[in-house]
């Protein structure tokens, strides 16, 4: 081999190193930008995460609240049944004093008929 021959050589192995190293550089910057992204993108992850567990406590907020409201009615329901029951026995009772019949609605006695104690006709 002559000498020109190892020398150019000598500089097509440089400049493969050369080109080697800009590659390297280049997927180095490139890692570097895609870290960035996805380090962007576990930021914004975390505050949605945020928000989401703020909306959820929120809306669990306002379900107790709503439970609540429900319970309060179901109990005021319970007592105007429990009411109604009672005006009912009365009337029953009345009806009896009476001697007469006293008519109501189909749906109504529908509901009596559901609904009133045990030993009461």
């Amino acid at each position: 081999m002559s000498e020109n021959e190892v020398i150019d050589e000598v500089i097509e192995l440089k400049e493969e190193q050369i080109i080697g190293a800009d590659f390297k550089m280049e997927s180095t910057n490139q890692d570097a930008n895609e870290i960035y992204d996805l380090k962007n993108q576990i930021e914004v992850i975390h505050k949605e995460k945020d928000n989401l567990e703020n909306l959820n406590k929120e809306l669990s907020k306002q379900l107790r609240k709503h439970v609540h409201s429900y319970q309060e009615i179901e109990v005021k329901c319970n007592e105007l049944k429990n009411w109604l029951i009672s005006c009912m026995i009365t009337l029953r009772g009345l009806e009896v004093k009476a001697g007469e019949k006293l008519i109501f609605s189909p749906e109504f006695a529908i509901w009596w008929d559901a609904n009133k104690p045990e030993g009461i006709n």
